[in-house]
């Protein structure tokens, strides 16, 4: 009887933990095709997005930045480009490191010391 305890209970055990294992990988492959498809979402890069929490999409506000946005037909890319703001010639050897960005986001432009998006 003891011999028997002997060589199950490491069994049971090993097993559990073989299962555990198991488990844990494939929550990790499930994980990661879902980022896989959530990263597919365009939502972000859209010129119809707002960054209010209210609306999120001027055309399709009930599946915006959800999956069934993947495949949204009035997806346009936002065009930006940069350019000084104050100056209309541009020097880039006199470019300061203290000027910082600031993405106002119900003008989608930036307020700076002296650029913004357009």
């Amino acid at each position: 009887m003891r011999s028997a305890q002997t060589v199950v209970v490491p069994l049971a055990i090993w097993s559990l933990l073989a299962g555990f294992l198991i488990a844990i990988a494939a929550a990790a492959v499930d994980g990661i095709q879902r980022l896989r498809r959530l990263h597919q979402i365009p939502c972000s890069r859209c010129r119809y997005r707002t960054c209010s929490p209210y609306l999120k999409c001027a055309v399709h506000p009930m599946s915006a930045f959800s999956e069934t946005a993947i495949s949204c037909r009035d997806y346009e890319l936002e065009q930006r480009s940069l350019k000084p703001a104050s100056s209309p010639i541009w020097y880039p050897w006199a470019q300061h490191s203290d000027r910082k960005l600031r993405l106002d986001c119900n003008t989608s432009s930036i307020r700076s010391t002296g650029w913004q998006w357009l």
